[in-house]
């Protein structure tokens, strides 16, 4: 849009968010939305009943990482619900060798262990009460990229006013 000032011709700038930069943001908030509700569901009902199993295999293997210096215990272990055999493997957290060591001999293949499992899917169960650590990383990932998203417009949109207003401005005094 072109407005005559006294002589002086200068474009006035759309800075009212775009239909995309809106769409965007509501994409991001779903996004962190979605995440929110994930993490929420996995603490909450996650792990509510427990039963007796038994440790098949313990052993501790490398972390796929770059760094290749953390090892990690993992675990399969075995359990009955409802008269229903299951089979699960568990993985700990990134440890030094030391400590992956102490948490492999912690569940020494043939020892009675407790199984945390969710009633709804009995399938679904872990040696830990809380959620596995690749759990709340998934759940979490969706809202890590709505925030991504939700600051790249924030940021696009405050950048394109300030040069809408700095290119006003600019215009008006190469006029004069």
């Amino acid at each position: 849009m072109v407005h005559l000032d006294g002589g002086a011709c200068r474009m006035k700038r759309r800075t009212m968010p775009t239909i995309r930069e809106v769409l965007m943001a509501v994409i991001g908030i779903g996004w962190l939305g979605c995440s929110t509700y994930m993490v929420i569901d996995s603490i909450s009902t996650r792990d509510t009943n427990s039963v007796r199993g038994v440790v098949l295999a313990s052993r501790v293997i490398k972390d796929g990482g770059t760094s290749g210096q953390y090892l990690v215990p993992r675990v399969e272990y075995q359990y009955v619900v409802a008269a229903q055999r299951f089979r699960g493997i568990w993985l700990g957290l990134p440890e030094n060798r030391r400590m992956a060591n102490w948490t492999a001999a912690r569940f020494a293949p043939g020892t009675n262990c407790a199984v945390f499992y969710n009633p709804a899917t009995p399938s679904d169960a872990s040696l830990e009460k809380r959620p596995t650590t690749l759990r709340m990383f998934l759940a979490m990932m969706p809202g890590l990229v709505g925030l991504v998203l939700l600051t790249a417009v924030i940021a696009y949109y405050v950048l394109r006013r300030v040069r809408a207003s700095t290119g006003a401005q600019t215009a008006v005094e190469s006029t004069h």
